[in-house]
């Protein structure tokens, strides 16, 4: 049985991609399957694959230290890494194994955007060595969209599009329209100013300024990166007279169900920059899974990649006025709202699920193990 190890220094033990796809499909496919993570002091096996993971202290040494002891034990035939760190590691660490990089971040982007100017160019310029050298180590590149793969065209390597769809025997159809007149709002993710707090608050007190007539709801599944802009956010939400805010916590990938159960439209209006500009919300997917539609920025990846136009809508997420005026339509008018919703659910079934998207990854897998 041929080993696969799974390998990330910046996600946590609960995350889908790395666990609930990537490992249980190679597992339920015959490999033996480990996961080692720099994120959380962890040792066991889950459903078959073992976790191998250790919570690294501040500092590269003592994280690299941890990872190539654990590479070096388990010694398997693959690699699959996360970051180009960790894909430097493993090919420092295991020169005669194959690593695949599976780019699913911009990088050096991600880790330098929210850093002071002058650091974030030194950063920049440190960050953007080490991805080259990780590309250029690795043997190939799973990318989790088709964006992503282009900045890695230089490298010639074999490499496969492995997209963010849902395990789809975890999501059922849910959704129902409320009345006219009634709509029922979700926000779901980390929340901060650059994933649209801001234009969302905008809006919501746009809407209760301008008296549409509409009984209005949101529900929050939010996770906050800073204290200082939650403690913001909460009050200002909080001086909403007009509309139903609740907060929910995050649910385990397996449930979040509840999380979506009554909503009629999902919103995210992230801001545009080039990270999100560039990116498809891992979201979107879910809330297609459930036949939920989406209101989103109109981020370019939506006109270039995935248009929305048959799953839901975009709009220019500065503009309160545009963006309430297009939730007041939606709620007295739900028959494109219903159609949309309809739409979801059947391109989830033909196309945006795990179960079909999973086979290109066994045949990648395979095909460097051959």
């Amino acid at each position: 049985m041929k080993t696969v190890c799974l390998l990330s220094s910046g996600h946590l033990p609960e995350d889908e991609r790395i666990f609930e796809k990537f490992s249980l499909s190679l597992k339920d496919n015959g490999f033996r399957v480990i996961i080692i993570l720099t994120t959380a002091d962890l040792e066991e096996n889950r459903e078959g694959v073992f976790f191998d993971c250790f919570l690294a202290a501040k500092g590269l040494v003592s994280k690299l230290s941890g990872v190539s002891a654990r590479l070096k034990k388990h010694n398997p035939q693959l690699v699959i890494a996360s970051q180009p760190f960790m894909a430097l590691a493993a090919k420092i660490n295991l020169p005669y194994t194959k690593v695949v990089y599976d780019v699913t971040e911009w990088y050096p982007e991600n880790v330098t955007y929210r850093k002071p100017p002058v650091l974030r160019q030194l950063l920049y310029g440190m960050y953007a060595i080490v991805n080259f050298t990780g590309s250029f180590l690795s043997d190939g590149f799973i990318f989790g969209e088709p964006g992503k793969s282009k900045r890695y065209r230089i490298f010639r390597k074999k490499s496969e599009i492995i997209g963010y769809y849902p395990v789809l025997r975890y999501f059922r159809y849910l959704h129902s329209a409320t009345g006219p007149g009634y709509l029922n709002l979700l926000f779901a993710g980390y929340i901060s100013p650059e994933r649209g707090a801001n234009n969302l608050l905008r809006c919501l007190k746009y809407i209760e300024k301008s008296d549409f007539g509409i009984e209005l709801s949101i529900r929050l599944a939010v996770r906050f990166q800073d204290v200082a802009y939650e403690n913001f956010f909460r009050y200002e939400i909080s001086t909403l007279k007009k509309t139903e805010v609740t907060f929910v916590p995050w649910k385990p990938y397996r449930e979040m169900e509840s999380i979506y159960k009554d909503i009629d439209l999902f919103i995210d209006l992230r801001e545009k920059n080039f990270i999100y500009d560039n990116s498809i919300p891992i979201k979107l997917f879910e809330s297609l899974s459930f036949g939920v539609p989406v209101l989103y920025n109109n981020l370019k990846v939506f006109r270039q990649e995935l248009p929305l136009n048959e799953f839901g809508y975009t709009v220019n997420a500065i503009d309160p006025k545009e963006t309430a005026g297009l939730i007041a339509k939606i709620a007295f008018d739900k028959k494109d709202l219903i159609q949309k919703s309809q739409n979801t659910r059947s391109a989830v079934k033909e196309h945006f699920n795990w179960e079909k998207e999973s086979g290109k990854l066994i045949r990648f897998v395979k095909e460097f193990l051959e």
